[in-house]
């Protein structure tokens, strides 16, 4: 059926008006050409990093040759980060402060990106290089922006560009095999880059200005490049090795005028992990086949290959590296974590174990303190320091060390002990944000490796996992709050990244999100998803009435039975496949999509959103939907996400997302969401939020742009959108696209941000404090 002007939602208003005067705006909207910015209100705000740990994937790890103290890490698709040897903890560099950080130019929008590559000066400590890629909205037709390299020459807290900008990628292939920025060890002004599928690149001013390598055997203008390393033969002269992605090596030895295929004919040469050059001169070449074998060539270009033993555990080999106080003393670590050590230069091997064993836990995911972890764990390879500790970046945990015994003790029942050392290392890709009513500034967060966090205290690292998931990754993506009791949380969680099992983990807290419960089922094929919770009306704990909107295009399933049984939603036109047809949905996980919404106002009433072609309404529960006519709202929200007003009846506000939307803005309805009109004045609304402002119960906040302030942040009002308060422009200087937003219902001002590689950040008035709630 259609939805009429008879239907029952009229009969829930007149809407209130949330300040006197406003009657206008109440009845008939927002007037034309009456948004504007009332005031920036940033410096009364406070914001800082919700502190949880790691997460995500630390890919990289430069280690100065002079000073273990100035050390650096890159992730994937969140920051890099310096060492702050004094607070003992890392520090973003990709950032955009009043007082430092990268450009203004490279601060022009929120870029999702990574880090693709660090370097430091081995004869300056204050010099670090970062190449960096731009993934910015394609709606923002900033795609000439592709990829460049920064200099610091104050250790990473503030940054120059250079001209460079070629197409980089810091989450794809081989972007855990070392690094592909190098600084000559005798002249620092020449710097080698070398681009993944644009060549390599040379600077003679220390990485501000860059040239192509061609001729005299140099890679071709379109290699993909995955490794150069220096050999520093003495003060005058080097070698340099360029590794070349399914190819081999190149070496030069006359400063990069010509090159030579040193691996030409091995075989094997396709399969290069991270290669690494020691003290003195030999190049140690881990080949990731298997079984695993290194190859080993000296300075004077005699070549040997050892297998090395990485027990069952299906590691290939990925990186190796030498004592520096010892080069008969070898540890290679395999794609998985396995490590072995060889005692006699690479000749043999002694296999010490499958996996990363922890001398300590990071709280939100306990790990087997002195006991096998067993747990596969990506990483970015293993490193020695000048003082003889080996360190590994990795997935989860983040950054860790140890220091080998004197006497070599280890061995596979007495393996290395692991410290983690990630303190301020954020790196989740958040999915999803909630503040449940009444629970103070305690907050859950889904992510892309994790279900779900319960985050009991944003300053203290006490975070804890939903105890839903039996495997170290699983993808939650939609969190949900029933409107009238905010201790009922639940979570879509499944493994649709890590084995593409499907497995699902989804489930359900009672008590805010300290402890859960697993759903007795889920929808038939179901891999995870959005949620929305009825207000409970006649009903308890055990018969709440769930929708469950599933990715790959389903259609959404409903449940009254508080998730026992599911049944799918009438109404939508279906392929063979089960598959929605003629309407474009929520088809895979990494969409940002949070386009279920329940009526806080009525029970079982849903609003559903499509990025093409379908806006439904259910009034029944989820189980019958209908097309909702003339809702006026853009089609194309990849990104979008719906925020119903908890505090106003028939209020729900509509921001279109990241990328995607054929119209931007932000869009308010104040008949119960049939229809909505743009909201003038807001260019861009990536993510949006309603919670307590400080006159009114129900302020809007949204991240984005003002048509009349071209710097993007975080916006307030408490007039419906006719003026608005700024609150932030980067919150904490990230430069990361936001992916969700969760505002208090309790604390004036307090703002929760996730974002797309940094976890989160939170905001509060400064002063203002928040309660702990029940």
């Amino acid at each position: 059926m259609l939805i009429s002007l008879s239907s029952s939602i009229l009969h829930v208003f007149p809407a209130r008006c949330i300040r006197p005067g406003l009657a206008a705006a109440c009845l008939f909207g927002l007037g034309a050409g009456h948004t504007a910015a009332a005031a920036d209100l940033s410096a009364e705000y406070e914001w800082k990093p919700v502190r949880i740990g790691a997460g995500g994937f630390v890919t990289g790890l430069v280690l100065h040759p002079e000073d273990p103290a100035i050390r650096y890490c890159r992730t994937d698709v969140g920051n890099a980060y310096r060492w702050d040897e004094q607070a003992q903890e890392w520090f973003p560099m990709v950032i955009r402060t009043a007082s430092g950080g990268l450009p203004e130019s490279a601060a022009v929008a929120p870029s999702r990106g990574g880090v693709t590559a660090l370097a430091t000066d081995p004869n300056d400590k204050k010099v670090v290089l970062m190449a960096r890629p731009f993934k910015f909205s394609g709606d923002l037709k900033l795609d000439a922006i592709k990829g460049t390299v920064f200099r610091s020459d104050d250790g990473g807290r503030s940054f120059v560009g250079s001209d460079l900008n070629v197409p980089m990628n810091s989450n794809g292939s081989g972007r855990n095999v070392g690094e592909r920025l190098a600084v000559d060890p005798n002249d620092g002004r020449i710097v080698f880059f070398g681009s993944q599928g644009a060549g390599l690149w040379k600077s003679v001013n220390g990485g501000l200005a860059w040239t192509q390598v061609t001729g005299g055997g140099a890679p071709e203008a379109s290699a993909d490049i995955l490794g150069v390393r220096y050999d520093k033969v003495d003060t005058q002269k080097s070698i340099i090795y360029v590794v070349l992605a399914g190819k081999g090596i190149l070496q030069s030895l006359d400063g990069g005028v010509n090159w030579e295929d040193i691996t030409a004919g091995r075989d094997g040469a396709d399969k290069i992990a991270n290669v690494t050059v020691d003290a003195l001169g030999n190049l140690y070449v881990p080949v990731a086949k298997r079984p695993s074998e290194m190859w080993k060539k000296t300075r004077a270009g005699e070549w040997t290959s050892s297998p090395v033993s990485l027990g069952s555990s299906g590691n290939s080999l990925l990186s190796v590296a030498v004592d520096p106080a010892n080069p008969e003393r070898l540890f290679a670590i395999g794609s998985g974590g396995a490590q072995s050590r060889s005692l006699d230069g690479g000749k043999t091997w002694e296999f010490l174990g499958n996996t990363f064993v922890f001398a300590n836990s990071v709280g939100w995911m306990p790990q087997h303190v002195n006991g096998s972890p067993l747990g596969w764990r990506s990483n970015g390879g293993i490193y020695f320091d000048a003082r003889g500790n080996l360190w590994a970046p990795q997935g989860n945990e983040g950054v860790l060390t140890t220091r080998p015994s004197a006497d070599n003790s280890e061995s596979r029942e007495h393996p290395l002990q692991w410290t983690i050392s990630s303190k301020g290392i954020e790196e989740f890709v958040v999915q999803d944000v909630v503040i449940p009513p009444g629970g103070g500034d305690r907050a859950v967060v889904s992510t892309e490796d994790a279900t779900a966090i319960f985050v009991d205290n944003p300053d203290e690292f006490t975070a804890r996992k939903a105890t839903l998931q039996d495997q170290l990754i699983s993808n939650g993506l939609g969190l949900a709050v029933c409107p009238n009791d905010g201790k009922f949380v639940a979570v879509a969680s499944a493994d649709v990244n890590h084995t593409k099992s499907g497995k699902d983990y989804s489930g359900y807290s009672t008590d805010g999100g300290r402890t859960w419960t697993h759903f007795a089922s889920c929808p038939p094929g179901a891999k995870s998803g959005n949620l929305a919770i009825s207000r409970r009306e006649g009903w308890g704990e055990g018969e709440d009435h769930i929708v469950w909107y599933p990715t790959q295009s389903k259609p959404p399933y409903w449940s009254h039975d508080g998730g026992k049984t599911w049944t799918m939603g009438q109404g939508f036109p279906l392929k063979e496949n089960g598959a929605m047809d003629k309407i474009a949905g929520y088809w895979v996980f990494a969409l940002k999509q949070r386009t279920l919404v329940a009526d806080p106002a009525i029970a079982d009433r849903f609003l559903l959103y499509f990025p093409w072609k379908g806006y439904y309404l259910s009034e029944d529960g989820g189980k019958n939907w209908a097309p909702v006519p003339d809702s006026n709202l853009p089609d194309g929200g990849h990104h979008a996400q719906i925020a119903a007003n908890p505090h106003v009846r028939g209020e729900f506000w509509f921001a279109d997302g990241w990328e995607g939307g054929m119209k931007h803005g932000l869009w308010l309805s104040s008949d119960g969401g049939l229809t909505y009109s743009r909201v003038e004045g807001v260019d861009n609304a990536v993510t949006l939020a309603v919670g307590k402002g400080p006159n009114v119960p129900g302020a809007i906040y949204f991240y984005g742009r003002l048509a009349n302030d071209p710097a993007w942040g975080v916006f307030r009002s408490e007039d419906k959108g006719r003026t608005w308060d700024r609150i932030s422009y980067y919150p904490t200087g990230l430069l990361d696209v936001p992916s969700r937003m969760a505002a208090s219902q309790d604390t004036a001002g307090l703002v929760y941000i996730g974002f797309n590689g940094n976890t989160c950040v939170y905001g509060k008035p400064r002063g203002a404090t928040t309660g702990k709630g029940d």
